[in-house]
């Protein structure tokens, strides 16, 4: 759970930054969606928007998709 917890931190410090550059339009709405996913792939936070995309409202959890350490199967980077 500590590592699950580090990697949930390591995601939202990475989508902060994010924001940070898409608020001061270093970056567009397609660049944001692209990073984001990236790092969604890479951290497996157990919450994230369902569209990776600032508009986006609800929240899932990864819980039965593949990848997540919650199902039982495991990440190759992990």
């Amino acid at each position: 759970m500590v590592k699950q917890t580090s990697h949930d931190l390591q995601y939202i410090a990475a989508v902060a930054f994010l924001s940070d550059l898409y608020e001061r339009r270093l970056i567009d709405d397609d660049d944001y969606c692209a990073l984001e996913t990236k790092y969604a792939d890479k951290f497996l936070p157990l919450l994230r928007y369902e569209k990776p995309c600032k508009n986006a409202t609800l929240p899932i959890t990864q819980t039965g998709q593949e990848g997540s350490e919650l199902n039982g199967t495991h990440h190759p980077e992990n």
